[in-house]
């Protein structure tokens, strides 16, 4: 301890100390060494030391994938993890690096930046993840996830076959399913399942078949789904996602969960 110049000073009688400025983050708990000296009205002195706990103020940063995305196989498709953020930036805190999981297996190994600009060369479905780490190593903790859906089959819309009213707030409704193949290759033996949809529908038939769907061309199922939805609460399309199920040119089988996601 530089006696000379103290790093706060006062007189008798005392009041609290208070450090101008506080005392640097460090991203974690630390002890430090606090000296302190008194001299009395005939200059003598005397000096102690206490051990101070400081506490850190720091937090994981908060990691957002951004999406869900949609995507067609040989596509670009820009994954936009801007939205993540440091909840201590105020205190120059910030984010300095971001990696990217795009397969789903946890390990965030696959891509580095804010962005990040992939091309799946094959059909994908699932999740990608982004972990953020800040300036003290602090990362995102069970770092988020969205879901992803790359493929050359694309949901395009859903004719009205018929519908009636049941109820004041209920009706019921019959569509076709229109797709559309984005990619070089014809697919065939395609159907679909509806896996998800909210509350205030309820699915009578929601299974759909469609003839091959040759490259580039654009087809309608061969049959129909029907739901019954309670209009009190409104219902989206993208509210429904369907699983499904189509081979490629090269004789591959394909299963893709939360299609459309449009």
């Amino acid at each position: 301890m530089n006696w000379a110049s103290p790093d706060v000073q006062g007189s008798f009688p005392a009041a609290p100390f208070v450090k101008a400025g506080g005392y640097p983050e460090t991203g974690t708990d630390h002890d430090i060494t606090v000296s302190v000296q008194v001299t009395d009205n005939v200059g003598a002195t005397s000096e102690a030391t206490y051990i101070v706990h400081i506490t850190s103020g720091n937090v994981p940063p908060v990691s957002n994938p951004g999406g869900p995305y949609f995507g067609a196989v040989n596509s670009p498709i820009t994954l936009d993890g801007r939205q993540s953020y440091d909840p201590n930036a105020g205190t120059g805190d910030s984010i300095v690096s971001y990696n990217w999981d795009l397969d789903g297996n946890g390990l965030y190994n696959d891509g580095t930046g804010s962005t990040l600009v992939h091309t799946w060369t094959t059909p994908y479905t699932g999740q990608v993840g982004l972990k953020v780490c800040d300036s003290f190593g602090a990362c995102s903790v069970g770092s988020a996830y969205t879901s992803i859906t790359v493929s050359d089959l694309k949901p395009v819309s859903y004719p009205l076959i018929s519908y009636k009213r049941l109820s004041t707030s209920v009706w019921e409704y019959e569509y076709k399913f229109i797709i559309k193949n984005q990619g070089n290759g014809d697919a065939t033996n395609v159907s679909a399942v509806m896996a998800n949809h909210p509350a205030q529908v309820t699915v009578l038939d929601g299974n759909v078949s469609f003839p091959s769907v040759p490259a580039g061309g654009q087809v309608t199922s061969t049959d129909t789904f029907k739901i019954r939805i309670d209009r009190s609460v409104p219902v989206q399309n993208s509210d429904l996602t369907w699983t499904l199920t189509f081979t490629d040119s090269s004789g591959t089988n394909w299963t893709l969960v939360n299609f459309p996601l449009y």
